[in-house]
């Protein structure tokens, strides 16, 4: 079944505030349901990935640069696909609630250094660059953009808008791909523009943005049966759509439009390469003091962390008034990402916790583990197909070991209904969707609801409560589990101060930290355990100043304040699922680089090498960086360590710029070199360009393809190519033709991180049957690589054709 979330610009974070009473020894009761405050934000442990509508984009949208194009889909072939998925599920074809499709395309990456855009980004007045890019998807009716990466310098914004409606717009956006991909809100339209604007203080700083694919809609936003009352199901689903004319709209029901109305909510996510829909509703924990954002809906629906953190959540999509016009989907509020905190197949029942910022006026069900008794009432609030939200009554027929078995005399439930809550008498939720075959052509059809009272003491328990709710063992919790309580640190000296040691796990999911920083002064935080962490300047965790990804060794991280006074650090899990120990340490940063390179010199040298001398004046630097300018800028070719006096690179023939530096954590102090490489020219048309990754040549968008002919002698000792790859993409690549080649794969420009290498083609018994070389190469993540051939050292001329195949 289904939901989508949606988020307002006005939103923060909620909290409740209610008692808990338990109804007996054996049951628990969470109140009937309270009000979050509009004045205090709930616990979240997400990033801030609220959609706010931002209307700069309100007059027509400048063009962008970069345009990605995906082929259309076969919409017929997709609708059969799902006709014959729902027969085969036979009554619990409302299972089968598919809205969309994952489509990878090639990656879109910007280039690295905003400097080098040129005329690709445009100038604003306050001298910030912009760029943009544009994935077009011709008879999409809506696109959510894929990031692979995302790493901009701070004060960045990236916003999402509609080419075609630029008022629908979102943002600023703060992407987190340190899991993997990550997608933005949904764009109603075909094509959807991603624009990066670099403030102008930034534009030296490295930028790392790629987009690598689409979740595209092939089903209309409010398709309902209303609207295609004439398409019918196959035999052995329902018999056929009807016009949802029995089902009642929530916005007649007082008592449940000011209330849990409020709770309840549509969401689409990606699982398997599809996009679906389901319903689910906002559940009150027994902690008096706050609110956790926990979001009950089914097993079916969301059973990995991975499908939660794609979760977009739309809210308060009902009508205004009983018989009121239906809103535009565009309109409502919403929420991006969750991360899940447990969930079961036996009671089809999975609770996550909502990262992204909830709306304004939100409520939070209550529930109780009490079992109803047979006849009891129940009501249903839901998206039928997801519609604007309907209400339906019936009574609880039966129940099995984990279900519920529900009749309805006013209403039924739909596709798009999954996962969403049944109330008692006491509006309480007792139970969530999880397949029947009741519509309103076969209304007096049962619906099978997982059993609550089943599901709480199975997974709930730990996260809802008993009072206190669970917390981490160390000294500090559950206090520091929001900003509000943030533990409060020291004033970091250049000596560093310590504290700890703190744990984190699946119920203590973060700690807060809170500093006094000075402006400009950089602070390296560092921790050793499988955590990740943020540094922001507000306690809201709205204005990023650092964060680091982590990993299961810990992370170091620095941070430059743009502003003196209180700051505030988040610590997480690294891993969902991994728990962790851990110190933490800040360090005041003393701000003087290390001294320049004295008598820094480059003469060229036979065979078309450049020869880099220098004297090693600093005491202090971790190591030298020596970068070469090329056609897109300056590209590292080589980390040395340091007291390092000199250096040697072939460039190829004519004028190049090297620049030398020494470097600490923060800092380096670059000395530039200009050499004329002497040697004859290469014998190629790409000569002496692509005699450096600076210069690779693109083998363009193909997946199959060779080269002209190419050419290598003793003074054109390498050709460098570049290509862009999609995470686990396995590729093919080798040369045909004459001489002896070597090739190897980098992940950058300077040729400073080797992935692969390929020599002689050999037979079983290692004798060479070709000395072109073939390479199998499986892309370890999404974005730009390169290859360089070279002419093996002995062999004085080579022409080949580079070939390259996706496998």
């Amino acid at each position: 079944m289904n939901i989508t979330p949606h988020l307002a610009a006005r939103a923060a974070l909620l909290t409740v505030l209610f008692l808990a009473v338990p109804a007996a020894a054996d049951t628990v009761d969470a109140a009937p349901g309270e009000d979050g405050p509009s004045d205090r934000p709930a616990l979240g442990d997400g990033v801030a990935t609220g959609v706010a509508r931002d209307r700069a984009f309100a007059k027509a949208p400048p063009r962008a640069r970069r345009i990605a194009r995906i082929e259309p889909l076969d919409v017929a072939a997709l609708r059969a696909e799902d006709d014959a998925q729902r027969a085969a599920l036979g009554t619990k074809w409302k299972r089968w609630n598919r809205v969309g499709v994952v489509r990878a395309m090639r990656p879109v990456v910007v280039p690295p250094v905003p400097t080098s855009w040129g005329s690709r980004a445009e100038t604003l007045d306050d001298g910030s660059r912009v760029f943009r890019i544009e994935v077009r998807a011709p008879g999409a009716t809506g696109l959510r953009v894929r990031f692979s990466r995302c790493e901009v310098p701070a004060g960045s914004e990236i916003t999402i808008y509609d080419a075609d409606e630029p008022a629908e717009a979102y943002g600023p956006l703060r992407p987190d791909t340190s899991d993997g991909t990550w997608l933005g809100p949904t764009v109603f339209g075909t094509r959807a523009v991603v624009s990066l604007r670099v403030p102008a203080s930034k534009l030296a700083e490295p930028v790392r943005l790629a987009v690598d694919g689409v979740a595209q809609r092939y089903r209309p936003p409010e398709e309902s049966s209303e609207e295609s009352a004439t398409r019918a199901l196959p035999v052995g689903a329902h018999g056929g759509f009807r016009a949802l004319n029995c089902m009642k709209s929530v916005a007649c029901d007082a008592d449940y439009v000011s209330g849990p109305a409020r709770g309840v909510a549509r969401y689409e996510f990606s699982s398997g390469g599809n996009v679906y829909l389901c319903s689910g509703s906002l559940l009150a924990d027994l902690d008096t003091t706050n609110q956790i954002p926990w979001f009950l809906t089914a097993n079916h629906c969301v059973s990995t962390d991975k499908s939660a953190k794609t979760m977009e959540i739309f809210w308060d999509y009902r009508l205004p008034t009983c018989g009121g016009a239906v809103p535009s989907l565009t309109n409502v509020p919403r929420t991006l990402g969750a991360t899940l905190a447990d969930t079961t197949a036996d009671s089809d029942c999975t609770l996550v916790r909502i990262t992204g910022t909830l709306p304004s006026n939100r409520y939070f069900c209550g529930w109780t583990s009490a079992k109803p008794a047979v006849n009891a009432a129940i009501v249903g609030v839901h998206h039928p197909e997801g519609t604007h939200m309907r209400i339906s009554y019936g009574k609880l027929q039966s129940s099995s070991a984990n279900f519920h078995t529900i009749v309805w005399n006013d209403g039924v439930t739909a596709e798009g209904s999954s996962g969403s809550a049944i109330f008692n008498g006491q509006m309480q939720v007792v139970g969530q969707l999880c397949c029947g075959s009741s519509y309103c052509n076969r209304p007096n059809d049962p619906d099978d609801y997982g059993r609550l009272d089943v599901s709480y003491p199975a997974i709930l328990k730990p996260f809802l409560g008993n009072v206190p709710p669970p917390s981490g063992p160390d000294a500090w919790d559950p206090g520091d589990d929001t900003s509000a309580g943030a533990t409060a640190l020291a004033v970091p000296t250049t000596a560093g101060i310590t504290h700890g040691p703190h744990t984190l796990n699946g119920s203590d999911a973060a700690d807060w930290f809170s500093v006094d920083l000075d402006v400009s002064v950089p602070y390296v935080f560092e921790s050793t355990g499988a955590i990740r962490a943020d540094v922001f300047s507000d306690a809201a965790a709205t204005q990023s100043v650092a964060t680091t990804a982590g990993g299961p060794s810990g992370f170091s991280l620095v941070a430059v304040p743009a502003v003196t006074g209180r700051h505030w650090v988040r610590i997480r899990r690294a891993t969902v699922g991994v728990d962790a120990s851990y110190q933490l340490q800040v360090l005041r940063q003393d701000t003087t680089p290390p001294k320049s390179v004295g008598a820094l010199k480059a003469v060229s040298k036979t065979g078309g090498y450049a020869l880099l001398t220098w004297t090693d004046r600093a005491k202090d630097e971790v190591g030298y960086r020596v970068e070469f300018l090329g056609a897109a800028g300056w590209v590292r070719v080589a980390n040395l360590p340091a007291n390092s006096k000199r250096f040697k690179h072939r460039p190829g023939p004519g004028q190049q710029l090297y620049r030398v530096g020494p470097y600490d954590l923060l800092s380096t102090n670059w000395k530039e070199v200009a050499v004329k490489v002497k040697g004859k020219p290469g014998l190629d048309a790409w000569d002496p360009v692509d005699d450096t990754g600076a210069g690779a040549t693109s083998v363009g968008t193909s997946i199959d393809g060779r080269t002209p002919v190419h050419e290598l002698d003793r003074n054109d000792a390498a050709d460098w190519f570049r290509i862009d790859l999609l995470q686990g993409e396995t590729w093919a690549f080798s040369t045909s033709g004459d001489g002896d080649t070597v090739g190897t794969v980098y992940s950058d420009a300077g040729g400073l991180v080797q992935l692969a290498e390929g020599d002689d083609q050999e037979d079983l018994f290692g004798s060479v049957i070709d000395s072109d070389f073939r390479i199998e190469f499986t892309a370890p993540a999404s974005g730009t690589y390169w290859i360089r051939v070279q002419a093996y050292p002995t062999t004085p001329r080579a022409t080949y054709e580079f070939v390259f195949q996706l496998q």
